[in-house]
């Protein structure tokens, strides 16, 4: 049965680095809940000296899931998990799951104005 909406195809991997923190986004298909459990908990074992592993995830078609949910895992609450949800909502892409590696870099947002 083909998809009506789009989905990740492969896994990819970035690294981005802000204010002397380093950020490891990754983005792949998930199908069902196990799923992106199994593969947040591979990005545990991967990266386990990360200060946070935050993650969202939408199982459906973009603007009907049968599922979704997120994690700040320790960020301030709603900084971490609920803006990758929106991007996956807002990129029109279903069956998918982002995960932020986080490495703290030292600088707070007063040492860097």
């Amino acid at each position: 049965m083909a998809l009506s909406y789009l989905v990740p195809k492969d896994c990819i991997e970035t690294t981005y680095e802000i204010k002397k923190s380093r950020f490891i986004a990754r983005h792949f298909s998930v199908t069902d809940r196990e799923q992106a459990m199994l593969a947040l908990a591979q990005a545990k074992r991967d990266y386990p000296d990360a200060r946070h592993h935050c993650w969202a995830y939408q199982i459906g078609p973009p603007h009907s899931p049968s599922f979704a949910a997120m994690s700040d895992d320790g960020e301030p609450g709603g900084t971490a998990g609920k803006p990758i949800l929106n991007v996956i909502q807002h990129k029109d892409i279903g069956d998918a799951m982002i995960i932020v590696i986080r490495y703290f870099g030292g600088i707070s947002s007063a040492q860097a104005d």
